[in-house]
């Protein structure tokens, strides 16, 4: 049995199963835990496959264990896959694999042979490649585009790596250059360049040291711009500006460095050019009409001619410059003067820039500055230079002409009545709101284009262009009624007042109507017209009747005063007495019979009107009445000028003299006083007149009844006085109210008529 001491085999060889169990468990683990699709192949043969190779191919593990990989594999890449299979090749390498659903990928294997339970078999590494690929793609984009940009840029761009040798140069770079990048050779280096290509310290024949090259600064870290450099062609010299920098990766660390060259040539003769031409204009700067001046961003003259200097006050220029240390301090708002740099740094030059400054003296006036801002070769800003003239007289008529417009516009469209200005087509260029209105549209841009005469009445069409051609002609302003066409076909009476435009040498360019709707107006004159007609009609009846009676009435006194005349002196009272009643009766009815007719012409439209200076009637009346007002002791205060009025005299006159007469026969004042005094009229012209005294008004219950023919008054007095006055001033268009304010006050406006004789 001694044989048998020690370890039992059987039990060692469980315990290397075990073992070797456990271990196949941790590599399986190892396996699934990988990211890396892994699959195991004998021959070709899958033997086992991990998690990660299933989700990638989209199978299950169990599935495929014991097919062929080159299922796996899609068709144009499997004689590849069975090539490395076969060779048992460690390298990695690129093929396409194919999923369970038919789709395809990239995909890079990577084999390596080991042992498997005492054979060989062969361990792959699977990585999906489709992510790489799409971003290689996608650089490969951006590199596309960036190259595309680069060689359409017009300036020369050449790349280099960081051991100096050229790696890209534009299209532009070659022709500027003479040669191709490639000319430089295998070993070339940034410090060939100024050999190689030929660049010279500008306007010597010095190389370019090659420690100043741009390039080799720039691949120490610096930013570079220079313009000392020449490029040496046989058959010309070109000026370039050379700016480079470095380019750096992600760490900090220099891997290229970027030049640009620009072709100066264009440049640099501009600056002879500019030199030659400063001195050339020098005369014309110190003999310029209009200021000139050269000055500092932070707000220092340079240099100023005499002009300048005068327009801002000084006696000579070099007051000036000794004088104004800060520009800006001059403006009246020193805010213009930032707008000023402002312009002139983004656009490189300002015109007509305008500012309000102040002199020497402390008085201002405004400036138009047209100027540019003068730069160096970097693009540096030197100086300012330009030239300022004087505009105040301009700025001032500017602002008086905006204000102007202003109050026009305002006037415009708040006018009750519709305006409008046509050109010399009769076409409609602006019209207010009001005139919309009128013509039933909400937008007055639906006026705007149209014709005159598509809203005119056509029976009115050839009175609009005569009575147009007339106004054009002779600039007269015309006042004429016309029947208009709304937009849905009604008619609208209108009265169209219509006055020349002109331009600023005096030519026609159109004209300007304003027109007022005048359909109240027109039921107002008929109504009163009717009404008229029925009163004319009415007090001639009267007068008729009354007369005869009357004037025998008056005739009977007469003679009855002569019968008696030697009869006894008590018979002869009683009989003078009845004679005295019979004439004071007869006296009244003809006064009656009177204001009857003054009745009823009041409110007929005059025949014929004239001008009338409304002063001169008042005066008159005043004068006719003076015995009555000295007898009262009525002190009368009247304005010099009443205006003038389009009117019938005699109307004016029976409307002041019906008011004075009402002052002096109801104003019972210790010290009685009356006042006629004019305002400005109302909207659509005219006057405004204001009759007022100091007695004691109006009673309150008479106030709304004054108006009224043979209204009754407190002392039992009767008249149609103020029935006249109301009737004449709704004749001439206007209104009248009556109130007390210290006394009775009656207010009232009147316009101008033209009259039955005026223009059509």
């Amino acid at each position: 049995m001694d044989e048998f001491d020690g370890d039992d085999p059987i039990e060692s060889i469980e315990d290397a199963e075990r073992e070797l169990e456990e271990s196949e468990t941790r590599l399986r683990l190892l396996a699934d835990a990988a990211f890396e699709a892994i699959v195991i192949l004998d021959q070709g043969t899958i033997l086992a496959v991990n998690q990660a190779f299933a989700d990638l191919f989209g199978v299950e593990a169990a599935e495929v264990v014991g097919t062929s990989a080159l299922d796996l594999a899609a068709p144009e890449t499997r004689a590849l896959v069975m090539e490395k299979m076969r060779e048992g090749s460690e390298e990695p390498y690129r093929a396409m694999g194919m999923r369970s659903d038919g789709s395809t990928f990239p995909m890079e294997l990577r084999g390596r042979s080991i042992p498997l339970h005492g054979r060989t078999v062969r361990a792959t590494a699977i990585r999906d490649l489709t992510e790489r690929f799409q971003a290689e793609k996608a650089l490969r984009e951006v590199e596309g585009r960036l190259t595309s940009l680069i060689e359409s840029l017009p300036v020369a761009v050449l790349l280099v790596d960081k051991s100096g040798k050229p790696r890209f140069a534009n299209r532009v770079a070659e022709e500027l250059l003479g040669r191709g990048i490639r000319g430089l050779g295998p070993e070339a280096r940034a410090g060939q360049l100024p050999d190689v290509y030929h660049m010279y310290v500008s306007g010597t024949d010095r190389l370019y040291p090659y420690d100043r090259t741009p390039i080799v600064r720039a691949l120490t870290g610096q930013h570079v711009t220079v313009e000392d450099v020449e490029i040496r062609r046989p058959d010309r010299t070109i000026p370039i500006e050379v700016t480079a920098a470095p380019v750096m990766d992600e760490s900090g660390e220099i891997n290229y460095a970027v030049m640009v060259f620009k072709d100066i040539t264009l440049r640099r003769r501009a600056e002879a050019a500019l030199r030659e031409a400063e001195k050339k204009y020098r005369d014309i700067f110190e003999n310029s009409v209009v200021g000139m001046f050269q000055s500092t961003r932070e707000g220092r003259f340079i240099t100023v001619n005499q002009v300048m200097a005068t327009t801002w006050g000084y006696e000579t220029p070099e007051q000036m410059i000794a004088d104004i240390e800060n520009i800006a301090e001059r403006y009246v708002e020193p805010g213009r003067r930032q707008d000023f740099i402002r312009r002139l740094e983004s656009d490189g030059a300002v015109q007509w820039f305008e500012a309000e400054v102040h002199r020497k003296d402390g008085t201002t006036f405004w400036m138009r500055v047209n100027a540019r801002a003068v730069m160096d070769v970097t693009g540096r800003t030197l100086y300012y230079e330009g030239t300022v003239e004087d505009v105040t007289p301009r700025h001032e008529a500017q602002e008086m002409l905006r204000d102007s417009e202003e109050r026009y516009r305002a006037v415009v469209e708040t006018s009750p009545d519709a305006i409008a200005v046509v050109d010399l087509n009769y076409t409609f260029q602006t019209v207010n709101r009001q005139a919309a209105a009128m013509y039933g549209v909400d937008d007055p841009g639906e006026l705007e284009g149209m014709s005159v005469l598509d809203i005119v009445a056509p029976y009115d069409r050839v009175r609009v262009f005569e009575n147009s051609i007339r106004g054009l002609e002779t600039g007269e302003v015309h006042h004429n009624e016309y029947d208009l066409v709304r937009a849905d076909g009604s008619v609208l009476p209108a009265e169209v007042s219509s006055s020349r435009m002109v331009d600023a040498a005096g030519v026609p360019v159109g004209l300007i109507a304003i027109v007022r709707d005048i359909t109240e107006r027109r039921r107002g004159e008929q109504a009163l017209q009717c009404v008229n007609a029925e009163l004319e009609g009415f007090a001639h009846t009267v007068s008729h009747d009354l007369k005869g009676p009357i004037s025998g009435i008056a005739l009977a006194a007469d003679t009855l005063e002569v019968l008696l005349e030697n009869r006894t002196d008590e018979a002869m009272d009683e009989v003078g007495q009845v004679s005295r009643m019979i004439g004071e009766a007869a006296g009244r009815a003809t006064a009656l019979i009177d204001d009857l007719l003054s009745l009823a012409e009041a409110g007929n439209v005059p025949r014929e009107v004239e001008e009338v200076d409304v002063s001169v009637v008042v005066g008159r009346v005043l004068e006719e009445r003076a015995g009555d007002i000295r007898e009262r002791g009525l002190e009368v205060k009247a304005d010099d000028d009443l205006g003038r009025l389009m009117a019938s005299p005699t109307h004016v006159y029976q409307l002041f003299g019906n008011l004075v007469g009402n002052v002096l026969a109801h104003n019972t004042a210790e010290s009685p006083s009356m006042e006629i005094s004019r305002t400005a009229g109302p909207e659509g012209g005219g006057y405004t007149y204001l009759v007022r005294d100091n007695g004691p008004g109006i009673p309150a219950g008479l106030l709304d009844k004054v108006f009224m023919p043979f209204a009754r008054g407190e002392d039992g007095s009767t008249g149609i006085g103020l029935t006249i006055v109301e009737r004449i001033v709704s004749l001439y268009g206007g209104t009248i109210r009556v109130y007390n304010d210290g006394g009775a006050c009656f207010e009232f406006s009147l316009r101008g008529l033209n009259g039955p004789g005026r223009e059509d």
